[in-house]
């Protein structure tokens, strides 16, 4: 339970295990490679992994009331349409309709688990396993820069998911010779750019807004700077 009267945003001492996953949680979400094969197009990514493993405990504790309201209205039309369009015999391939479904329900399902540990009780560790993310990001990012200027691909086994097609994972050796863009633990550079960028607009305001950075350690504030 939250404090009735809480001082600051980053007050409060949650149980140890719920710190220990939103920390866990905000870091694995920028590994999306390697991921575990799911059929030939689909990978079960660590964040989502984390997220079906946590469903119990936050079934216990009790579901996040708009989070679990967006998952319902984002899944509630694609569950009827593909109920439907096998009922009445539209689908191409029920099996495809059926995978779909699976894969598209795994992306969503990280909103339980993030609406759970959105708290201003979960700030810092949240704030922690995101600077961590970002700071291994940036140093595959510094190996990758090294690497493509003597024209090797550094690490390629570590981007095995088949959610992601692309040229950098079927020649990378081309990638090394000729793009020579780094992009870190992501598919590519531009989906490194996507999901690394709204969250440093975050760290700013963050380092900007008084109450916030007088409750953040010093380590933290050198991570996040």
């Amino acid at each position: 339970m939250m404090p009735s009267n809480p001082v600051g945003p980053l007050e409060g001492r949650p149980p140890f295990l719920w710190v220990a996953a939103a920390f866990l949680f905000s870091f694995v979400c920028f590994f999306p490679n390697p991921a575990l094969p799911l059929g030939d197009s689909t990978g079960l990514q660590a964040g989502q992994i984390l997220a079906l493993l946590s469903l119990p405990f936050v079934l216990i504790s009790g579901l996040p009331k708009r989070q679990t309201l967006v998952l319902l209205l984002l899944l509630l039309p694609m569950l009827v349409s593909g109920y439907l369009v096998v009922l009445t015999g539209r689908a191409l391939s029920n099996e495809v309709v059926l995978k779909s479904t699976i894969a598209t329900v795994l992306v969503f399902l990280v909103l339980v688990p993030a609406g759970q540990v959105a708290n201003k009780r979960y700030a810092l560790p949240l704030l922690s396993g995101l600077a961590w993310g970002v700071m291994l990001n940036v140093a595959v990012g510094l190996y990758q820069v090294y690497s493509f200027a003597r024209d090797e691909f550094p690490l390629p086994g570590l981007y095995q998911n088949p959610s992601f097609g692309s040229f950098i994972t079927e020649d990378p050796e081309s990638y090394a010779l000729y793009v020579k863009r780094p992009f870190g633990i992501f598919p590519e550079p531009s989906a490194m750019a996507a999901s690394i960028g709204p969250w440093l607009v975050l760290i700013v305001g963050l380092l900007l807004y008084p109450k916030l950075r007088h409750g953040m350690t010093l380590g933290l504030r050198v991570q996040l700077l």
